[in-house]
């Protein structure tokens, strides 16, 4: 609706210069012509919504109801593409989550240890989780790191180290 107002103001404002630009005179001839070309322009842009109102009731009244229906189908392509939107949230705040809680509970500097969560399919649990420790965490007991992964959220959980390489800034 804004656009379709929005297109009558421009209409309006076009027909406007162009009278505004064409000579004054008794109005017969070129300037008759070009205010009667003006006029059908603004009732061809007023009479848009009309033409796209008519071909629905036509369909309407034949029984077809497509728009209805590819309405519904995208409410359920919306619907899915939310709840994927909110696993993948999910998933990286008890990502997030899970190194917080490792930094605290072992006391890791933050940056040192990162997760990776592999899920399953169809519970959107996760099914293994990978600690990787880098810097001084690498001297932090991984058996011990372990065995609070594995019980805190009852999944297998493996450790490995990082080598975090110092790179210099050259400019």
């Amino acid at each position: 609706m804004k656009e379709y107002l929005l297109s009558i103001i421009a209409a309006a404002l076009i027909a406007a210069m162009v009278g505004i630009l064409s000579p004054h005179g008794s109005g017969k001839g070129l300037l008759g012509h070009l205010r009667l070309l003006c006029a059908l322009f603004l009732l061809c842009v007023l009479l848009v919504p009309l033409k796209s109102a008519l071909e629905e009731g036509v369909d309407w009244l034949n029984g077809e109801l497509e728009n209805q229906i590819s309405q519904a189908d995208n409410t359920e392509e919306y619907k899915k593409e939310l709840e994927n939107a909110m696993n993948a949230s999910s998933r990286t705040y008890l990502s997030r989550l899970l190194v917080s809680r490792l930094e605290s509970e072992f006391s890791i500097p933050a940056g040192e240890v990162r997760c990776i969560v592999q899920w399953e399919e169809s519970t959107s649990r996760p099914k293994r989780v990978s600690v990787i420790l880098s810097g001084s965490a690498i001297w932090r007991d991984p058996s011990k790191i372990e065995a609070y992964v594995e019980s805190l959220l009852d999944c297998e959980c493996v450790s490995a180290v990082e080598e975090k390489r110092l790179t210099a800034n050259k400019e």
